[in-house]
């Protein structure tokens, strides 16, 4: 699809009274809705290869398309799975109220009881990411730590804020991508240990 012809809507970068004062408004329309004894609706972005947008230059977008939830579907499934997008949406409230940064491995531990599985819970999060059409990382919920960086290196992600590694930092990427985010580096060499998971024994040492 060409991006000219069909507009595109890819998740944003928030900060937190942008996504509060979302969260806010999708409840209460909610509410509202179950006050006046209508069925209500979540409208959530359209995950699906049919809602997949490539630009001209080959970069892959969101289209506009959406689906929704309801609270009364006629399977009781609909109701379950509306449920623990509710369940979901109110920890990530509570994360932004305390400005708390977690990694969704810690959140499904959290909400263990409402899931059946790490992969429900995923689902979930993906589900309550495009129902506020936003980035995981908005929510304040990162991919699990897969190492560390120390030294003289200033690194960005995108929509990120710095990072000074001069104290350390977590890493939650692959170690061989890290030099793609470098914004300065006082050092003549730059050397990264990747650990390896436990079923691999070689481990990985790149230099830049």
């Amino acid at each position: 699809m060409d991006e000219s012809i069909y507009p595109i809507a890819d998740a944003q970068v928030l900060n937190r009274a942008q996504l509060l004062t979302r969260i806010e408004s999708i409840t209460l329309d909610f509410l509202r809705a179950v006050k006046n004894g209508d069925d209500p609706e979540l409208h959530l972005a359209a995950r699906s290869g049919s809602n997949v947008i490539r630009d001209s230059s080959g970069c892959i977008h969101l289209g506009t398309a959406t689906v929704t939830k309801r609270l009364f579907a006629r399977k009781a499934v609909g109701a379950r799975k509306v449920a623990k997008i509710w369940q979901t949406l109110a920890f990530v409230q509570k994360l932004l109220l305390e400005d708390k940064m977690v990694t969704q491995r810690e959140v499904y531990y959290s909400l263990v009881q409402y899931f059946n599985s790490q992969t429900d819970f995923n689902n979930t999060l993906q589900e309550v990411v495009a129902l506020l059409h936003c980035t995981r990382s908005s929510l304040g919920i990162c991919a699990s730590s897969s190492g560390a960086v120390a030294g003289l290196l200033l690194w960005k992600e995108s929509g990120c804020e710095p990072i000074d590694c001069s104290s350390g930092s977590n890493c939650a990427h692959q170690v061989s991508t890290v030099a793609t985010y470098i914004l300065s580096m006082n050092s003549r060499y730059l050397a990264l240990l990747m650990v390896p998971p436990f079923n691999q024994r070689e481990q990985d040492i790149f230099w830049w």
